[in-house]
C-alpha cells in the first residue's frame, strides 16, 4: 500500500479487535460498542437522506428550468409567426377599422379625435423616417 491510497470500504482493524474482546471476555460490556455502531448507522442514514433530498431538489430545479425554457421557446416561435399575420390583417382592414372606430366615437368628439390622430400620426411618421 502506498501513501495516499484510499479505500472505499474502511479497514476493520479496530472494530474486529474490539469485537473479539467483547465476544471472548464475559466481564466486558459490549453495549457501548453496539450503541456506537447504532449511532454511526443513524448518522450515516441522516446524511444519506439529506444528500438524497439535495439531489432531488437539484434535479427538480433542473427539470423545471428546462420545461420553462422549452415553453418560452415555443411562445417566442408562435410570436414570430403570429405578429406578421396579425399585422397583415390590420393593415389590410385599415379602412374598416377606422370606420368602426368612427362609429364608436360621439359625433361631437369625432373631429377632435381625428385631428389629434393625424397630428400623432405625422409626429410618429417623421420620427420613424428620421426627419
Amino acid at each position: 500500500m502506498r501513501p495516499g491510497d484510499t479505500f472505499l470500504i474502511p479497514t476493520p482493524g479496530n472494530h474486529t479487535k474490539y469485537l473479539w474482546i467483547v465476544l471472548t471476555d464475559p466481564t466486558h460490556d459490549g453495549h457501548a460498542y453496539c450503541v456506537n455502531i447504532t449511532s454511526t448507522a443513524a448518522s450515516a442514514l441522516e446524511a444519506l437522506q439529506s444528500n438524497l433530498s439535495g439531489y432531488a431538489q437539484s434535479l427538480g430545479g433542473f427539470v423545471v428550468g428546462r420545461v420553462v425554457q422549452v415553453i418560452n421557446t415555443v411562445i417566442y416561435l408562435v410570436g414570430l409567426l403570429l405578429i406578421p399575420i396579425w399585422l397583415f390583417y390590420v393593415l389590410n382592414d385599415q379602412a374598416k377599422g377606422a370606420a368602426a372606430i368612427n362609429e364608436l366615437l360621439h359625433p361631437a368628439a369625432r373631429a377632435d379625435v381625428w385631428n389629434i390622430w393625424s397630428i400623432v400620426n405625422a409626429v410618429l411618421s417623421n420620427y420613424v423616417r428620421g426627419q
